[in-house]
């Protein structure tokens, strides 16, 4: 089922701006429960090694290995504890997990990448275009995966574009409690 060594493992992944790391991390601290997000990771990485997130995707695209490598380190950094797995792939790279898809109009999506990147619109269109492309590419390139977003890649999909994150949070508790996933002793 859900559970590795008996642990659970909750995956959220969306575009970019959807959402997923305010809602994975409150969705971690609700449930007690640890938090991993592949986004901080990424912008980790590209801040040790000078490169915006924009140069460092690219850096991505031109260095299988690099991805690669990317990918093990998260998968092997998951603790053997309850966990939220912020990542684009983790429904892919963790065990038996619930994966849960975030969405949202773009204009939401961008509006919030201009607030949390502090950057125009156009500069926010213009990463997220980029982004979603190399993304997409470069997990059918790895992977084979020809559409990381597609909702049957997940069991639950939630559109959060006007939705607050409490609210979502609110929601995948009700669903996961109604599938035994996990105990209804959480107050939200």
């Amino acid at each position: 089922m859900l559970w590795s060594n008996n642990v659970t493992i909750i995956t959220i992944g969306g575009a970019p701006g959807t959402g997923t790391s305010t809602v994975g991390k409150l969705l971690a601290k609700t449930l007690l429960y640890d938090f991993l997000s592949g986004g901080d990771i990424m912008r980790e990485l590209a801040r040790k090694n000078n490169r915006s997130m924009e140069q460092f995707v690219l850096d991505l695209e031109s260095n299988p290995r690099l991805d690669r490598m990317l990918d093990i380190k998260q998968r092997d950094i998951i603790p053997e504890a309850d966990i939220v797995v912020d990542s684009r792939m983790g429904w892919m790279f963790t065990a038996n997990p619930y994966k849960i898809l975030l969405e949202s109009r773009q204009d939401v999506r961008v509006a919030r990448l201009m607030e949390r990147d502090k950057i125009t619109k156009i500069k926010a269109s213009e990463n997220d275009a980029l982004r979603q492309k190399s993304d997409t590419d470069r997990y059918y390139y790895l992977y084979g995966v020809e559409d990381y977003l597609s909702r049957d890649n997940y069991d639950l999909t939630i559109d959060s574009s006007d939705t607050s994150p409490q609210d979502i949070v609110s929601f995948i508790i009700e669903q996961m409690v109604s599938l035994g996933h996990i105990k209804n002793n959480i107050l939200v």
